[in-house]
């Protein structure tokens, strides 16, 4: 029984010992400095960012800066010129290094490539390569490095941050507009307009009660003004400034201003707004009478003497062709997503103006851009 127990024992140190000794022959990697074109960043500063970033891994073990350049500067061996894989494997022999990682960061443009190269150093061969290709922000290079090096290696990342970092029809956020804490946007916005209620019926009345003889539907045309506020995380603060004319294919002309305030996700483009709006339109004092609309100063009725009678009904102001124009008030509730095409906002609305006997609805569309495309 003892016996059994110290094999046991033994076995069992055996193997802790194993896997210590496993965990601790990690691959040596020499990350050599990385060509540096047309960045901010020298090459030695890219090479320290990749260093730092392999390190982070847990994978090798990674020779640090001060035991690379001393043993490389011993052997008259420039890191800032050596970028060709014959230059690279004999790095890579002098440090006795395993595996080697070097590659370039190179500015095209709209673009940042990032280039990484690894090889094998026994096998004298380039084991795997990689080319990412992100926006032209050069602030989020050490990001870039990051999501390089984790891709790389098939290890875990934020899917939302490459997103915005690599492609140009990312929502807007802080990590493609670095340092900008309020972003202006602008462009047309077009939609149709639903009227509900008394105005509705005032609008399809014939003109000679001071109707349009129109239908519900009227459309609007404008220009949006969008100031992104607060641009961290997540989520925009958005304020909208929307001027605009309906009715022109009514043959009505009725300008309004609306001011909406709301939230738009940076992940899904979702967002929702409320806020005031104001709009001038023609009114009359009236009522109906014989189910006909009647302006207060059109009523003649007269009784035997001659002397005009009261009115029988309460009067109440109303959309009237022949009125004053007056300003009218709501407040917007507003739904919708903004999709991306480029660097281009389509913002798609449906929103609802409530009230307690008008009430319109409608859909707006549109497309909007930043104000400066910020010199980099």
């Amino acid at each position: 029984m003892k016996a059994k127990n110290l094999f046991t024992l033994i076995a069992f140190a055996v193997v802790i010992f194993t896997a210590q000794f496993a965990i601790a022959q990690k691959p040596v990697i020499a990350v050599l400095n990385f060509e540096a074109i047309n960045v901010t960043y020298s090459s030695e500063d890219c090479g320290n960012l990749f260093r730092l970033e392999v390190e982070k891994t847990d994978q090798f073990e990674v020779i640090n800066r001060q035991d690379l350049k001393g043993t490389l500067s011993a052997q008259r061996l420039k890191l800032d010129t050596c970028f060709g894989k014959s230059c690279i494997m004999q790095a890579a022999h002098y440090l006795n290094a395993s595996k080697a990682l070097s590659g370039s960061i190179e500015n095209y443009g709209k673009h940042i490539l990032v280039i990484m190269r690894l090889f094998n150093v026994k096998e004298n061969t380039l084991e795997k390569s990689q080319v990412l290709e992100f926006q032209n922000i050069p602030e989020e290079l050490p990001n870039m490095i990051h999501m390089s090096v984790r891709k790389f290696w098939g290890l875990p990342y934020n899917e939302l941050t490459y997103r915005t970092l690599s492609k140009e029809e990312a929502y807007e956020s802080e990590v493609n507009n670095p340092g900008v804490t309020k972003l202006v946007l602008s462009g047309p916005r077009t939609g149709i307009t639903y009227l509900g209620g008394p105005t509705a019926r005032r609008l399809s009345a014939p003109t000679n009660q001071g109707g349009f003889n129109a239908n519900p539907f009227m459309t609007m045309f404008g220009y949006q003004k969008e100031f992104q506020y607060l641009n961290s995380g997540n989520f925009q603060a958005l304020f909208e400034l929307i001027p605009a004319i309906n009715g022109l294919d009514q043959g009505m002309f009725s300008p309004s201003m609306t001011f909406l305030h709301g939230f738009r996700s940076n992940k899904s483009g979702w967002e929702f707004a409320f806020g005031p709006t104001v709009s001038l339109i023609p009114k009359s004092e009236g009522f109906y009478y014989e189910n006909k609309w009647m302006r207060v100063q059109d009523w003649d009725k007269k009784d035997s003497t001659g002397k005009l009678l009261p009115i029988p009904v309460e009067t109440e102001k109303q959309l009237d062709a022949r009125g004053q124009l007056e300003f009218s008030s709501g407040f917007v509730f507003a739904i919708g997503k903004s999709f991306k095409s480029g660097r281009v906002n389509i913002p798609v609305n449906i929103y609802v103006v409530p009230a307690r006997d008008n009430w319109r609805a409608g859909i707006t569309f549109g497309f909007n851009a930043k104000k400066t495309d910020y010199t980099r």
